[in-house]
């Protein structure tokens, strides 16, 4: 995940009052030692549940973010989510 996203989803998560965090640096499964940027948070849906609100919204964050680092949705070829104890990271 780029980090302008996960930054943007972490800024919205908390706009929302969820508790959620950047993850720099993070080798997921079968990434073979690339490091990416991913989303720390209590569970999968709460994360999905912000993104799906700010884009809702007529000032959505994730838009503003696209729009000054031209990230298009054909970006993100696919998103991936781990447990990290008794949280999970998306990435």
């Amino acid at each position: 995940m780029k980090k302008a996203i996960a930054q943007a989803i972490v800024q919205l998560m908390e706009e929302q009052g969820h508790e959620a965090s950047l993850y720099e640096d993070y080798s997921g499964r079968s990434m073979f030692g690339r490091k990416t940027y991913g989303v720390v948070a209590n569970n999968a849906g709460t994360i999905i549940g912000a993104i799906l609100s700010d884009a809702l919204e007529e000032n959505s964050i994730l838009q503003e973010v696209s729009s000054l680092h031209n990230i298009s949705p054909f970006d993100i070829d696919s998103i991936y989510i781990d447990n990290m104890g008794l949280d999970i990271i998306i990435y």
